[in-house]
């Protein structure tokens, strides 16, 4: 076996039980876990950026994340005046700066905010989600989680195996139709999976399907369609971006998976939409 695939053995086997188990808890400590993902997505959006020449200065966005966390954290309604305040800030610092990009490096902290701040940092708020005096962001959460890995995996599979005809080459040249619809039937599979079976978990225990009955059919084929996909559309959102910086990962900090970026992308797309979607009809 190859380093890397020795790597990604390891990454498998202690990650993604150590994911479950800080769901499960909940709290500080996952909260703190996705700032710390957040985070480590600056130094890779800076990587991303590369070829557009820029020169952000990520302390800025750095600070925000710390913010937003203890915002979502505490369900405080002031995403927008964060927005508002950085945008403000990023663009008098570079007024200072005189680098020859301005605009570039305002955009790069801008779309970082919100594609790693407000939708992948809503991870905290949906994890905290409450419908009608029950905490079901651990159901919601943990059903995201595993449907989106269970998507990749089956379109990885059946994309490698069965795939001919490229979905989107000129974007991600490996991922096949085979491939995706494989992933999007496996998203509803595993959802289906949890709504008709009782689980029990520790501190969970479980009536009415692993829902509890707060969600109906309705809303299962909903979240599956959200996870099977938009998630992949956010692994496709990224792999331009990575193929306009003309790199292969986001960063090698996880070898044989790629950077945090690379993990969490289709995530940063399906958290959003599933707090949209709970706010308005999980309630």
């Amino acid at each position: 076996m190859t380093d890397s695939k020795q790597s990604r053995v390891l990454v498998n086997v202690l990650g993604i039980p150590s994911l479950i188990m800080l769901v499960i808890f909940g709290g500080p400590l996952f909260a703190g876990f996705v700032t710390v993902v957040m985070l480590l997505g600056v130094r890779e959006l800076n990587i991303l950026s590369k070829n557009s020449d820029s020169k952000p200065l990520l302390v800025l966005l750095t600070i925000s994340f710390i913010l937003l966390s203890y915002i979502y954290y505490y369900s405080i309604s002031m995403v927008l005046e964060l927005l508002i305040l950085l945008t403000v800030l990023t663009a008098i610092v570079e007024v200072f700066r005189r680098k020859r990009t301005p605009f570039n490096n305002i955009s790069v902290i801008l779309f970082g905010f919100i594609w790693l701040g407000v939708m992948l940092g809503s991870m905290i708020l949906l994890r905290n989600y409450e419908a009608g005096g029950y905490n079901i962001g651990f159901e919601l959460t943990f059903a995201m989680m595993i449907s989106v890995w269970i998507c990749d995996s089956a379109a990885f599979f059946f994309g490698k195996k069965y795939g001919r005809k490229k979905i989107l080459p000129a974007v991600s040249p490996n991922k096949s139709w085979v491939g995706s619809i494989a992933g999007v039937i496996a998203a509803f599979g595993v959802m289906l999976v949890l709504y008709f079976t009782d689980f029990a978990f520790v501190g969970y225990p479980s009536a009415n399907g692993f829902f509890h009955g707060w969600l109906d059919l309705q809303d299962i084929l909903v979240l599956a369609l959200i996870f099977g996909v938009f998630g992949q559309l956010g692994d496709f959102a990224e792999s331009l971006l990575k193929r306009e910086a003309r790199v292969k990962d986001s960063s090698s900090l996880l070898r044989g998976h790629g950077g945090i970026l690379d993990r969490f992308d289709s995530l940063a797309f399906t958290t959003p939409l599933l707090v949209i979607y709970a706010k308005h009809f999980i309630i």
